[in-house]
C-alpha cells in the first residue's frame, strides 16, 4: 500500500489506509457483488435484468479508474485510488 502511494512506512502518517481500504474478498469481481449490493447502485434495474450486469467488466473498470489491489494471502484486498 505505501508503495502504490508513495508513502515512507518511517515519515509520513498512515491515516489514508484506513480511509481508502474497502475490505477483502477472494476476488476483485466476487469484491465487486459485494460492493454494488451493499451501496444499493443496482436497485434501480429491475430484478430481472441484474442477470445481465457484466461483473467483470465492471470490475476492470474499477481497477482502471478507481481502486487498486493487494493480492495476499489467498484474498484480494481492494483500496480506493486517493
Amino acid at each position: 500500500f505505501c508503495d502504490h502511494i508513495g508513502y515512507d512506512i518511517n515519515s509520513d502518517k498512515l491515516e489514508t489506509f484506513s480511509d481508502s481500504y474497502s475490505g477483502s474478498a477472494s476476488s476483485l469481481v466476487d469484491w465487486c457483488h459485494s460492493y454494488l449490493e451493499d451501496s444499493g447502485l443496482l436497485d434501480s434495474i429491475p430484478a430481472n435484468l441484474r442477470f445481465y450486469f457484466d461483473y467483470k467488466a465492471f470490475a476492470r473498470d474499477m481497477e482502471i479508474n478507481d481502486v487498486f489491489t493487494i493480492e495476499q494471502g489467498g484474498g484480494t484486498h481492494v483500496f480506493f485510488n486517493i
